[in-house]
């Protein structure tokens, strides 16, 4: 979203969250190209009865559309970001679960050994 067409960058390109960095647009196809300086926070629009995210108001005009309309971009970003979040870190769910297990181990230990040091502490008095 923070892509704007800027023709004196190299790529043609610039971006607003990381300025004159050397990045090219690798989703131009799927989002199309703003023409303008997108406005970076402002905040989104929520859609009432529906409860979507309109993010329409960042770039007010574009120089070539996308593939995608808006809201078929973001829910594909969405995915996007979802898969390289798992992706990033697959076993997860068996290493929670298996934390559990770990930490009824412990009270269950935690439990005996307490037993145990109150019974040697009886023959220390």
């Amino acid at each position: 979203r923070g892509f704007y067409q800027d023709d004196s960058r190299p790529l043609g390109v610039n971006n607003v969250v990381f300025p004159n960095v050397g990045m090219p647009h690798v989703l131009l196809d799927l989002q199309g190209l703003c023409a303008v300086e997108p406005r970076v926070g402002t905040p989104a629009s929520i859609e009432p009865l529906s409860g979507n995210v309109n993010n329409s108001s960042v770039c007010p005009e574009f120089a070539s559309e996308g593939s995608m309309s808006g809201a078929e971009f973001d829910r594909a970003m969405w995915d996007l970001t979802n898969f390289m979040s798992y992706m990033g870190d697959p076993v997860k769910v068996e290493r929670e679960r298996l934390g559990m297990f770990v930490l009824i181990f412990v009270a269950i230990f935690f439990v005996f050994a307490y037993l145990l040091n109150r019974e040697y502490w009886k023959d220390v008095h």
